[in-house]
């Protein structure tokens, strides 16, 4: 056991050290209503492939916890995970025989990057940002799994935006349907694999998504706003 605890200790202190910049990167300690706690650490990066990198991760140790939540991949849990991108993850939930049906504690800390990761708990999604939740046991019950592996090349127009997929590199531009001289949202590059571009300010109508990958050929997709 020993052990164990000494290779996790080993595996985050290799994640603290080791140089690389993190567009995102959280830690979740869920507190259960006996005060046993349990964390998560997640986080990503460009720097990093998809799917496992080899000293960002560490399986999951339920031993002393009432529950935790975790990354699965694979079919193996991680209580640590770093990848490429991670956007809107899905987090499962462990719970010991004996765990309370009572509310539960989801505490936010040492967030750092420059974009904010999301998680999804059963039907509620929750920004990263510093602070507290309050869960029910039947929430997080509701919780999946997510596997984070290659992303899903794609465009998808949404909530009053663009969301752009596996398209880094790429220059967007948006222009009237009828005039496409009149350029109402002006080139922008997409600098990560997960970016999205806000259509709000626009009026409503029908508009040309113009998408270049610095090929011959563009991409377009018409929109109503």
């Amino acid at each position: 056991m020993k052990k164990m605890f000494l290779s996790l200790l080993a595996i985050a202190a290799t994640m603290s050290a080791m140089a690389i910049d993190y567009t995102a990167k959280a830690t979740l300690t869920l507190t259960a209503p006996s005060g046993k706690t349990s964390k998560l650490t997640i986080a990503e990066s460009a720097e990093l492939a998809d799917g496992l990198n080899n000293g960002y991760y560490a399986e999951l140790n339920t031993e002393g916890r009432d529950a935790a939540l975790y990354v699965e991949y694979d079919g193996v849990k991680y209580m640590t995970f770093a990848a490429k991108s991670l956007d809107e993850m899905v987090l499962g939930t462990w719970f010991s025989d004996g765990a309370s049906t009572e509310d539960y504690t989801l505490t936010v800390s040492n967030v750092v990057g420059t974009e904010t990761l999301k998680v999804k708990i059963g039907d509620e999604v929750i920004e990263l940002t510093a602070g507290t939740h309050t869960l029910s046991r039947a929430a997080l019950q509701a919780g999946g799994q997510v596997n984070p592996a290659a992303a899903v090349k794609g465009i998808c127009h949404q909530n009053g935006r663009l969301e752009f997929t596996d398209y880094a590199g790429a220059t967007v531009k948006v222009v009237a349907y009828d005039d496409e001289t009149n350029v109402v949202v002006p080139a922008t590059t997409i600098a990560s694999a997960a970016q999205n571009i806000e259509l709000a300010a626009l009026a409503a109508g029908q508009y040309i998504v113009i998408v270049n990958e610095g090929k011959t050929d563009e991409e377009r997709l018409v929109i109503k706003k």
